[in-house]
């Protein structure tokens, strides 16, 4: 993610892209940190979003009862801050705009994440590396474009299936 907003920032004040690229390289070291295993999920997800907040306008909408089964399941967690962060990479690299609606739902033993954003697919969905990766870790990725939007759906059953 942070290569992708280095290629975009050839335009534009490079002080100021070296400042938000070193926020979003700290939020993302601290990922890894050890923290409160009550806040883990909501804490990581709300920290890539504070980071990547800074150039894509997010709209995020997340079911309370979501973050106690991730902190119960932290492999499905992980999986699903993975496909968060690399949702909202591409969203940089390749929207129309810098927009995202982002859902994280929790229903029938798995959570759902859906990110969608304005723009079509470029290449087909199954060239992508990071796209590979999550469907190598999750239980269903689904990539498609509809009315000018491009849509990621990413669902993980908890404490099966999802490997970090």
């Amino acid at each position: 993610c942070l290569a992708a907003a280095m290629l975009l920032s050839g335009d534009d004040d490079q002080r100021a892209w070296e400042r938000e690229l070193e926020t979003i390289r700290a939020a993302i070291g601290r990922i890894d940190e050890p923290r409160s295993a009550v806040a883990f999920s909501q804490q990581a997800v709300e920290e890539i979003l504070s980071a990547w907040g800074r150039v894509i306008d997010c709209e995020v909408w997340c079911d309370a009862n979501v973050w106690p089964v991730l902190d119960a399941a932290p492999a499905t967690g992980r999986v699903v801050i993975d496909a968060l962060s690399e949702a909202l990479t591409n969203i940089l690299r390749h929207a129309a705009r810098p927009l995202a609606q982002v859902r994280i739902e929790q229903s029938a033993g798995a959570v759902t994440l859906r990110v969608s954003s304005p723009g079509a697919l470029g290449q087909p969905a199954s060239r992508g590396s990071g796209v590979k990766a999550l469907r190598r870790r999750a239980d269903r990725v689904e990539l498609t474009e509809s009315m000018g939007e491009v849509h990621l759906t990413v669902g993980v059953l908890v404490g099966a299936g999802a490997q970090s």
